[in-house]
């Protein structure tokens, strides 16, 4: 299982945090937490004792995008590469979000520059392992699913549920919309370490 739905607010979303400012640019990370994420998700995830080190908005003006970008999450941590474990997403606009998991043992890895610098920011919060193409850099290589790749899973996110969502296995996003542009937020956490871990964190609040 690669994602669990969770009973946590539907709205994480602090009234004074203006998502439309976002529109245009496919993504933008926030490590102030406070400026986006309303107290009442601030005090559960304290209670949760969790740690949040970033939140992602990620946001388009396509009404639709028919194929994903296969990748793993990556943080820049300890002057290295490190898998993101887990996030928790919720989709904030009435769109239809496909997420699908891809074992990717047989094919070629893409990581990003080793020669990173770990100031360049958005891109040490937000980065990836890409499959698709050697020249990615980043989490959005042109987009693509390997042959080589065997599909895992797959699963339709509702809109306004918070779903615990599997990083660190290789996966990617598509979506339809025929009225809305997509927003998206995505939490990541600085006391997760696995995936395993996650679950454990979150399971006094997992959607059975």
């Amino acid at each position: 299982m690669n994602y669990f739905k969770l009973n946590l607010d539907a709205n994480p979303i602090r009234n004074t945090f203006n998502l439309e400012h976002n529109n245009g640019d496919f993504w933008h990370v926030y490590v102030n937490v406070t400026d986006v994420l309303n107290d009442r998700i601030l005090e559960k995830f304290k209670d949760l004792n969790l740690i949040p080190n970033s939140v992602v908005i990620f946001s388009s003006p396509e009404k639709n995008r028919k194929q994903g970008f296969l990748h793993k999450d990556l943080i820049w941590k300890d002057n290295k590469w490190k898998t993101v474990p887990c996030a928790v997403n919720w989709e904030l606009r009435p769109v239809k979000t496909c997420i699908q998991w891809y074992d990717t043992t047989r094919c070629k890895e893409y990581w990003p520059d080793k020669n990173f610098d770990e100031t360049t920011y958005p891109l040490n919060y937000l980065n990836g392992i890409g499959y698709s193409t050697p020249e990615c850099h980043d989490i959005f290589a042109p987009p693509g699913i390997p042959d080589n790749s065997i599909l895992l899973q797959e699963t339709i996110i509702d809109y306004m549920t918070p779903i615990l969502f599997r990083t660190d296995h290789a996966h990617c996003i598509t979506y339809e919309s025929t009225v809305q542009d997509r927003f998206m937020c995505s939490v990541r956490f600085e006391n997760i370490d696995s995936w395993e871990h996650g679950i454990k964190k979150f399971e006094s609040v997992i959607d059975n």
